[in-house]
């Protein structure tokens, strides 16, 4: 089974690949979790579906539907059982 490789901005074989629009969202991605994420990484082959899917995740977080906290908290709670690194 083969993997979708990454485009890591730190990885020679794969700098040069990176979309241009993709720069603002590594930047905006590694200073809010710390790091560039490899999901993040992956969906730079397609940025049109990264952008979108940043763009419904704030429209999820500014619905006021549910309080911040609690919805950060839920991120973070369903990434450890998943066994998501960050």
């Amino acid at each position: 089974m083969s993997r979708i490789q990454p485009l890591d901005p730190n990885n020679p074989d794969t700098r040069q690949r990176v979309p241009l629009i993709m720069r603002p969202i590594y930047w905006l991605t590694k200073r809010m979790v710390g790091k560039i994420i490899t999901p993040m990484m992956v969906q730079a082959h397609r940025p049109s579906i990264a952008i979108v899917g940043n763009l419904l995740g704030q429209v999820i977080e500014g619905s006021g539907k549910v309080n911040l906290r609690l919805h950060k908290m839920a991120q973070i709670r369903s990434a450890q059982l998943i066994g998501c690194p960050f």
